[in-house]
Order: structure tokens, then sequence, then C-alpha cells
């Protein structure tokens, strides 16, 4: 099964942000596109992510309907409703918070040195790096913490290999 690709409604944001930190494709719908979201789903084949119950029968790829207040139980849903497995290691950090695309390895001696803390440069060797908004990432204690706020609301995760911790 290839990894799903969503399609999130306004009302869950956080949500969002959260697939995209996790490596999943997710778009956010715009509320001027709100009238185009059903057709967006199924030509792009993207699971509709609402908490509206009025679209639960709507012609989309696929709809789930979320009834949680809390990013993170929202996000616990969407894992077991789909059954999407442990999230892997290698997948967390992959795609842009922000824009949704595929962070890129940018090589440590082409970082602008006015653009990152000067410890950052000095301590880490991997870079990675949004050609569209121009962020730069690297990895950083914030890995670790978000696979144990997995483990603690209930979504497995696995290293590299694929093992489940």
């Amino acid at each position: 099964m290839r990894k799903p690709k969503f399609l999130v409604d306004t009302m869950l944001g956080r949500l969002c942000t959260w697939l995209r930190l996790l490596g999943y494709d997710a778009a956010f719908v715009q509320e001027s596109q709100r009238k185009s979201m059903l057709e967006k789903s199924f030509l792009e084949r993207r699971i509709l992510l609402t908490r509206e119950t009025k679209l639960a029968h709507a012609h989309a790829y696929r709809t789930v309907i979320l009834r949680d207040q809390h990013w993170w139980d929202q996000l616990n849903t969407v894992w077991k409703t789909l059954d999407l497995g442990p999230v892997a290691r290698k997948a967390v950090f992959s795609r842009c918070s922000g824009c949704n695309i595929p962070l890129k390895k940018i090589p440590k001696a082409k970082i602008d040195p006015k653009k990152i803390p000067p410890k950052v440069l000095l301590h880490h060797d991997e870079f990675h790096g949004c050609f569209k908004c121009r962020k730069i990432f690297w990895p950083g204690s914030h890995l670790d913490i978000t696979m144990a706020r997995l483990e603690t609301i209930g979504i497995p995760v696995s290293d590299a290999a694929g093992q489940s911790s």
C-alpha cells in the first residue's frame, strides 16, 4: 500500500502540521477552497479529514470525520481509522511543516552562516531545506521529543529499518 495523501479541512490546522511533520503529504484547505475540496480530494486521491459531519456521505476520495477536539486525539483517530502502522523515524521532519513540500539535503558548505545560529553550524553536519519558503532545518532534540510524544498518545514508532520500538 502506498503512503496516503491528505486534504485537511480548515478546522484542523494543527493536525495538518503534525501530519506533515510525520512525513505525510497533507494539503490544507483554505477558506476560499472549501467549495472545491471534495473535487480536489477525488481528483488527487486525497483522504479528506474534517470535523463536518454533513460531509460524511459527500463524494470525496475518502472521508474521515473527526469528532475529537485536540490534535493529539485527532491524530490518534486518523492513525487507528486508517491503520497507518508505525511512524518511520526517517520520515519524521522530511517535509516542510509550512509548505508541505519534501525537504532536500543541503551540504553544510552551502549553508549561509547568517541564516542559522552559530552553535548549530558548529555542532551539526546534516541540514535540509525547503526550497519554497527557504527555511533550513537540522536534527536536534525535537526528534526524540516528537517520537516520545507519539508513543505517549498511542502511535507506534519505528527505527530506520522499520522495526517497531
